[in-house]
């Protein structure tokens, strides 16, 4: 007996495909289409784990700390507090490409270099030098004069530790405002931060001009263990044409 090709089931998936076809710009199959792909989204989702936290910075956290990009000595502190906190790994996603100078870094460094050049350094030696020739034997009156107006004067208490005092703030001052070592330091104390680098995709060229700094070699891995056989299917690892790391 001969079946009807209405009654068939190919008939009937196709009269709902064009049915859909012709129909899916209309609101009812819209909202039908939307509710689908919230119940995949719902069926899908998992609950974070408790043992990951996302340092976002947000509008808010911009209002508080202050205009984006954040100095460098901003991301020392927040390294800092998160080790205190006990954070086994950070995964920092900032990327430190350049270094960041402070405009007043240079002006405390030409102070620096002229203060280390400059004349008076030799004062406390000149100083010590002028004491001893005072203390001698036999000396007059006029000279135990000069001895002890020159043993109460600031010239012998003071201007030395002037000095000492100014190249100490200077050099504070060079290190407060050198945010880039502050930052440094802030990864050498907590020794588990991951930094982000930038990778250019593609087939490489020949070979690379310059090899990887020493510092990202460093931190290379090298044992992998291909469960998927991601290598063998050409997945793995992904082809770079180029990379640009974090500043040393």
């Amino acid at each position: 007996m001969k079946t009807r090709f209405w009654s068939s089931d190919w008939f009937a998936g196709l009269l709902i495909t064009i049915v859909v076809v012709i129909f899916s710009g209309a609101p009812p199959f819209q909202s039908l289409e939307q509710a689908f792909y919230d119940w995949g989204v719902r069926s899908t989702e998992r609950s974070p784990s408790e043992k990951i936290a996302v340092i976002a910075i947000d509008d808010e956290s911009i209002n508080n700390l202050g205009r984006w990009p954040w100095p460098r000595d901003l991301h020392a502190e927040l390294i800092n507090r998160l080790t205190e906190g006990g954070a086994k790994v950070i995964g920092q996603t900032i990327f430190f490409l350049e270094p960041q100078i402070d405009p007043g870094t240079l002006y405390i460094r030409e102070l620096i270099d002229f203060f280390s050049n400059a004349s008076f350094n030799d004062v406390p030696a000149d100083i010590d030098t002028l004491g001893a020739m005072l203390e001698f034997e036999g000396k007059d009156r006029s000279v135990a004069e000069i001895l002890e107006f020159y043993l109460q004067s600031s010239v012998n208490t003071r201007l030395s530790q002037d000095i000492e005092t100014l190249k100490s703030s200077l050099f504070e001052a060079e290190q407060a405002l050198n945010t880039d070592a502050r930052l440094a330091q802030s990864l050498a104390n907590a020794n588990n931060v991951v930094l982000a680098m930038v990778f250019y995709l593609g087939i490489p060229r020949g070979n690379p001009d310059t090899g990887l700094p020493d510092y990202v070699l460093r931190n290379s891995i090298n044992q992998i263990r291909d469960r998927v056989s991601a290598q063998a299917n050409g997945l793995f690892p992904i082809p770079t044409e180029d990379l640009l790391p974090p500043i040393a």
